[in-house]
């Protein structure tokens, strides 16, 4: 069963690991300002001169993956993760700490659980309790997989173009998750 929450999670977890990489870093020296991490449509980031330092993650689409459709999340999940700054060589600096954020990332059950915990004691609303189980569907999510996607010029294009938002230095990612199979958590 696709918990409800499990792609909301999956985001939250990643979001999490660029905050926290971020801050272990100490990447808001470096640019003057503390770096804000969202998830929301890039139509809704405030950009122009009161721009902030800001990491956008947000998710473009879903594709069914055959390799895991017994799982808990049966898609691959498809993220943009965006830069903004007003500052020069913010854009840069910013995609470059989430490379290395998620190239040295292990996102395994126990972090997952981990990051799940630190959002909920943070106040997240969406985070019901029974997510935080050792027996919810989430906690079937072994691993993350994460996995750099290159986007053609017309590709990226195409997806800014459908945003309706200026196309902005940015990154994809393809998520999977490997989960048990749904028969051992399905009871």
């Amino acid at each position: 069963m696709l918990s409800a929450f499990t792609i909301a999670i999956v985001s939250a977890v990643l979001k999490s690991q660029i905050e926290n990489w971020l801050v272990q870093e100490n990447i808001g020296a470096y640019l003057g300002a503390d770096v804000v991490v969202s998830a929301l449509p890039p139509d809704r980031i405030t950009t122009g001169a009161d721009e902030r330092p800001q990491v956008n993650i947000y998710l473009y689409s879903l594709t069914p993956s055959l390799s895991l459709r017994r799982s808990v999340l049966p898609f691959d999940l498809h993220y943009l993760i965006t830069a903004y700054g007003s500052g020069d060589l913010q854009h840069e600096m910013l995609l470059g700490c989430v490379i290395q954020s998620f190239a040295s990332a292990v996102i395994d059950q126990q972090s997952i659980l981990v990051a799940l915990e630190a959002l909920s004691a943070r106040g997240y609303g969406f985070l019901p309790s029974t997510m935080l189980g050792e027996d919810s569907p989430v906690a079937q999510i072994k691993r993350l997989s994460i996995t750099p996607q290159i986007l053609s010029p017309e590709e990226a294009s195409r997806i800014w173009s459908s945003l309706q938002a200026r196309g902005r230095p940015s990154i994809a990612y393809r998520i999977s998750a490997a989960a048990s199979p749904r028969e051992e958590y399905a009871k």
